[in-house]
């Protein structure tokens, strides 16, 4: 497996539109993604957005979100994710409570926002 093939079935969509993909990067807990302005090809979208976090990162939020991309390639892991993303029904406001010190430490910071 972790060969060049996407998962089997795959994601639904042929384009990733924009509020898919800053939905999507929410879901996965990636707030610092840069959005994208116009529809994209789903394959050329996963490989883009695989290739911006590190493969074990990608194990990590498989693992947080319960989906297993233990042998997949970055594009691979994206596109598994999607599909769990699209069976979880998509959801806009996809981020989960904390569950470390530090992500919790990371939550109140934002809420708070910037010091003037």
């Amino acid at each position: 497996k972790g060969g060049s093939q996407p998962p089997s079935g795959g994601p639904s969509r042929s384009r990733v539109d924009p509020a898919y993909h800053s939905g999507f990067m929410a879901w996965i807990n990636f707030p610092r993604a840069q959005a994208i302005d116009e529809a994209v090809d789903t394959t050329e979208w996963a490989y883009d957005v695989g290739h911006k976090i590190a493969e074990l990162n990608w194990r990590f939020i498989g693992r947080r979100l319960g989906v297993d991309i233990s042998d997949c390639t970055r594009t691979e892991a994206v596109l598994r994710l999607m599909e769990a993303y699209d069976d979880a029904g998509a959801p806009r406001d996809p981020r989960a409570p904390p569950e470390t010190a530090v992500e919790s430490l990371i939550d109140s910071a934002e809420r708070v926002g910037p010091v003037k």
